[in-house]
């Protein structure tokens, strides 16, 4: 029988579907368009579904974008109309990107790094993440309690615990004490975070999968409120207690400088103690996934590919190592990578990458 092959580069295999064709018998009835939110979401239930009101927010032209709910509509726009009412936003409507903040407009496109673009994230509305007005700032943020920003700017209060990308709650944030390590591989650093307490680095890297990121964070004077900016990094390797390893490259000049703020901070810091403002990291998320959100290691356990293909360039060699680790611990695939970088000399990771096979 013929080896099957998964490639982790997309993790998504091509389904063709059949279109059948039936004759009708009887004409159907029109669908009816779902109602306009409104002020009246405020007495249904959150379920209930209503179609964007366009003089309120505009939404792309289809029924995904422009479908919602009255509990989104009432904690987007009704509770930021009453000004004895502050928004609030869940961290799971957070996490799947479905807040419309009042007071909110799409974020600039040099806010967005390339994984958040509209192309990739459309949400909420189909034009592209939201941000507070002439700002990077997200506009739902946990920080806005209390203020202004979320009493009269129509912005919304994050409800926190929320570790995902672009929350500002502190719950799950670990000190970052000291740099253990640093090599210079042409453009690409390789860097060894060191964290003190032992339960705390378990905390970062006790649900973390092949693929899975960790955000590192300081407080910046240049953002309103002192938000922490963050940068997310594939987490590379799971290794000593209290050691977390990261690959880094250079930061994109064409980004807004709270965007790679961090980046460049993380990248500055010499061997030794984090001096000066704290810096912090947060728990592992996310992970290889496919188009059904399945993560790498649930399809591999389930389709049982004998052959896995896996493709990374530049700094993507550390979510890579990360898989390869986990998937040789299995020992249950055969692994094929392949790598690509501007120039060989600068290889990061040649002596594991000669432990696992042949380089090349």
């Amino acid at each position: 029988m013929r080896a099957s092959l998964l490639c982790v580069a997309t993790l998504a295999a091509s389904r063709a579907h059949a279109a059948e064709k039936t004759e009708k018998t009887c004409e159907e009835p029109p669908v009816e368009p779902w109602p306009t939110c409104g002020d009246w979401c405020a007495s249904r239930d959150p379920s209930t579904k209503c179609a964007i009101d366009q003089a309120v927010h505009e939404c792309a032209a289809n029924d995904y974008f422009c479908t919602t709910t009255c509990g989104l509509w009432n904690a987007s726009v009704v509770q930021a109309r009453d000004p004895d009412v502050e928004a609030s936003l869940s961290c799971d409507a957070f996490v799947r990107m479905a807040g419309y903040a009042l007071g909110a407009e799409v974020c600039a496109d040099d806010c967005l790094l390339a994984e958040i673009k509209p192309n990739r994230y459309p949400a909420p509305l189909g034009f592209g993440l939201m941000c507070a007005p002439g700002t990077c700032d997200p506009a739902a943020q946990s920080r806005y309690a209390g203020t202004e920003k979320a009493r009269s700017e129509g912005l919304a209060v994050l409800l926190c615990p929320c570790n995902w990308f672009g929350a500002d709650c502190p719950d799950d944030w670990v000190r970052v004490e000291r740099i253990v390590g640093k090599e210079v591989h042409g453009d690409l650093q390789r860097i060894v975070l060191g964290v003190e307490e032992a339960d705390a680095w378990r905390k970062i890297v006790g649900s973390h999968r092949p693929g899975g990121v960790v955000r590192v964070q300081t407080r910046s004077a240049s953002t309103w409120g002192a938000r922490p900016v963050e940068q997310p990094y594939a987490l590379a390797a799971v290794g000593e207690v209290g050691e977390i390893e990261l690959l880094s490259s250079p930061p994109d000049a064409r980004y807004h400088a709270t965007v790679t703020e961090a980046a460049r901070r993380v990248r500055a810091l010499p061997v030794g103690p984090v001096v000066g403002e704290p810096l912090f990291i947060n728990p592992s998320i996310a992970g290889f996934f496919n188009r059904e959100y399945a993560y790498l290691m649930d399809v591999l356990a389930e389709e049982q590919p004998r052959d896995v293909l896996i493709v990374a360039t530049g700094a993507g060699l550390a979510g890579a190592r990360s898989a390869i680790d986990a998937l040789l611990r299995e020992g249950k695939h055969r692994v094929h990578l392949y790598y690509g970088l501007r120039d060989a000399r600068d290889l990061p990771y040649r002596d594991e990458l000669a432990a696992w096979g042949d380089v090349r």
